[in-house]
């Protein structure tokens, strides 16, 4: 039997990592291709007291492109390096930085620049980003296409308790754009939990909990836009997000269309329970909705962790889990959500639609727009048992329809515990990242899993009739098409490999596979987008082999 590298056994899965000690605190971006790129903490070189930080790449069929088996080391040193963040470089490969602790009151940022082959390109140790007094720390980072990345990070220079915030924009060689950096928050008291995105008129936005009242139980949001070119652009030491009574944290955001943001939080202004409120923002600044924000949820009880992703449609979807179902141990914690459009008109039931009602809790939910006006979320789920943890997921569309199996769709019924799943999108389906016990329920690791569009595990196929031992390429299917076929090849030992559509003069029209693929056979999806009617050729080519075909378009 060949056979793609997706696991099609949602008790098996796909390792990512399964090194000595524990890794986990997994976070992950798309390497642009369909793929994911996952960077975590890594306590092989001596435990708790030593965390390193490692990455890995696993390209769309689901092999393994950086380090050996259990990943690409990015910061190894006697010390304990934390608090990281990644972002694409715009070009297939990863931006990562993290903190550095030097001495109990020293910390620094650093990072490092990883190709989509997986060489490191800020030499092998990585760069210096920020070492300025005492501490530089929680830096959040965000792709600016052309190889580097905007950072947005706390600072105490002068004080190693008083942090206050800092940015900088990066060019592809590491090297900082904007000198020492541009502060856009220095008050008293300290501003953390930096939440930052790029927006529609490519310039950056940065959300922070703030206690400048001086208040503990008094935390507010602000938030503050600055430039491509390093220039704060709202109200110095940034403008109210929400200043309601008690405290607001937790919050996400999401870029609108034109130039601002959606941003929601947990708000504890009833002093009773915690609820979902959300605001939008002009890229000027100013609110679209009511001061201090709407609410999304306030059912009795309590909601915490709202996420977002876009509805494609100018407005946003946002999940959270809810205790209304069972806020007393042993809990019944569900997960809900909600759409709403740019003027902050809610589009689905008041308090949102019950996206899993299954027995007791579910929890750490995510979020992936569907890529066609709904969204896929995910979470770890206790359905079987108080203490056990396993992986589901669901789609909703635009009128807040489950459209995925009535019990969920499972990612994960591994032994053990399966936890915090993160995802991107893939070719015809998403790809989870979560944290593993298999091994002991004390040991950490990193697992993956895809599923399809249509909710259902990669489609493992049996070809009795085809040689392993012979390269092949298939007819794609459908042929004529429009707009999409599948295109199917076999490679009997692993080798570099290309797959490329040409139209008939020979020009070259996209590069559907171009790295290195482990022996076996591969299904992949070719959208027409907007090419015309006509003869097309596909060509597989590897170190000794070269096969084409012939497709056809019809419009």
């Amino acid at each position: 039997m060949a056979s793609a590298q997706w696991s099609a056994n949602n008790s098996i899965n796909n390792m990512v990592v399964n090194a000595s000690g524990n890794q986990l605190g997994v976070k992950t971006i798309s390497d642009g291709d369909f793929g994911i790129i996952m960077v975590w903490e890594d306590q092989r070189n001596g435990g708790s007291s030593n965390r390193d930080v490692y990455a890995q790449r696993i390209d769309k069929f689901g092999v393994k492109q950086w380090g050996d088996s259990n990943g690409l080391p990015i910061a190894i040193k006697p010390v304990t390096e934390r608090y990281y963040d990644i972002c694409s470089d715009g070009k297939g490969g990863a931006i990562i930085l993290w903190d550095d602790n030097l001495l109990p009151t020293v910390t620094y940022l650093k990072g490092q620049r990883i190709s989509k082959s997986g060489q490191k390109l800020w030499s092998d140790t990585g760069k210096v980003i920020a070492y300025d007094g005492f501490r530089q720390s929680g830096a959040k980072i965000i792709s600016n296409g052309n190889g580097g990345c905007f950072v947005a990070y706390q600072s105490s220079e002068l004080n190693s308790s008083d942090f206050d915030l800092k940015a900088n924009m990066l060019d592809s060689n590491g090297n900082k754009l904007w000198g020492n950096g541009v502060w856009f928050c220095q008050l008293d008291g300290n501003q953390y939990d930096l939440v930052a995105i790029k927006t529609s008129d490519n310039n950056y936005v940065v959300s922070w909990r703030d206690g400048r009242t001086g208040k503990v139980t008094e935390l507010d949001i602000f938030a503050q836009k600055i430039s491509s070119t390093g220039s704060v652009m709202w109200t110095a030491n940034g403008i109210t997000v929400c200043n309601a009574r008690f405290t607001q944290e937790y919050q996400d955001m999401y870029p609108d269309n034109s130039g601002g943001f959606y941003i929601a939080w947990c708000d504890r202004r009833d002093s009773i329970q915690i609820d979902i409120y959300a605001q939008r923002f002009r890229a000027n600044g100013t609110n679209v909705f009511t001061a201090n924000g709407i609410p999304v949820c306030l059912s009795p009880e309590s909601q915490f962790r709202p996420y977002f992703t876009t509805d494609m449609k100018g407005g946003v979807i946002c999940t959270w889990n809810d205790f209304r179902n069972g806020p007393s141990a042993p809990f019944n914690i569900d997960i809900y959500a909600q759409r709403f459009d740019s003027n902050g008109v809610m589009k689905w039931v008041t308090n949102g639609v019950q996206v899993c009602n299954a027995p007791l809790s579910q929890n750490n939910q995510s979020i992936l727009s569907d890529g066609n006006y709904g969204a896929v979320i995910a979470w770890d789920d206790r359905r079987n048992g108080t203490s056990v943890y396993e992986v589901f997921a669901q789609r909703i569309d635009s009128s807040g329809n489950l459209l995925w199996d009535t019990n969920d769709v499972a990612v994960s019924l591994a032994a053990g515990n399966q936890y915090r799943p993160l995802g991107v999108v893939s070719n015809n389906g998403f790809i989870f990242s979560f944290e593993d016990t298999r091994q002991g329920l004390s040991n950490y690791d990193i697992y993956a899993m895809k599923i399809t569009l249509n909710g259902t595990l990669v489609n493992i196929k049996k070809y009795e009739d085809i040689n392993l031992n012979t390269y092949t390429l298939s007819q794609n299917y459908p042929n004529p098409f429009n707009p999409e076929t599948t295109i199917e090849f076999l490679i009997p030992e692993s080798q570099f490999t290309e797959l490329i559509v040409y139209d008939i003069s020979g020009r070259q029209i996209e590069k559907l596979v171009s790295g290195n693929l482990n022996a076996g056979f591969y299904s992949l999806n070719f959208k027409s987008n907007n090419l015309s009617s006509g003869v097309y050729f596909y060509r597989l080519i590897t170190n000794n082999n070269s096969i084409t075909k012939k497709l056809t378009i019809i419009i």
